[in-house]
């Protein structure tokens, strides 16, 4: 909104998630913050490799600001069809990320304790 404004014909934010329904809280607190802003989208499923690949391939950039990524197939994707890739700098992805071919983020770790994650690596 900062950047575009209400209802932007200029630009679109694709907010893709699968697991939203684990945050309820939050993914109300963003609903309502979005509002009727009509120049953000939320697309809450599991896609399919194909749908998901034709979505990554209409976007101008792929942001991944994630916690924990295995290897990163998704942004090892979306870099592999030319997309400029802003994600944390941290977890798998490091592998073939770097400030030559990408934008990674900084971080710092925080326990969020048994409701996030599973694991002891917290």
């Amino acid at each position: 909104e900062n950047a575009f404004g209400l209802n932007s014909s200029e630009a679109v934010l694709v907010i893709k998630s699968s697991i939203s329904a684990r945050f309820p809280e939050q993914k109300q607190m963003l609903m309502q913050r979005i509002g009727n802003n009509k120049s953000i989208i939320v697309i809450e499923e599991i896609m399919e490799w194909k749908k998901l690949n034709g979505l990554m391939v209409c976007c101008d950039a792929f942001v991944s600001l994630h916690r924990s990524e295995g290897f990163g197939l998704t942004i090892a994707e979306a870099m592999s069809v030319g997309k400029p890739v802003i994600a944390t700098g941290y977890s798998g992805n490091i592998d073939f990320m770097n400030i030559t071919n990408s934008f990674p983020v900084k971080y710092h770790m925080i326990s969020t304790g048994d409701r996030y994650y599973s694991s002891t690596d917290q």
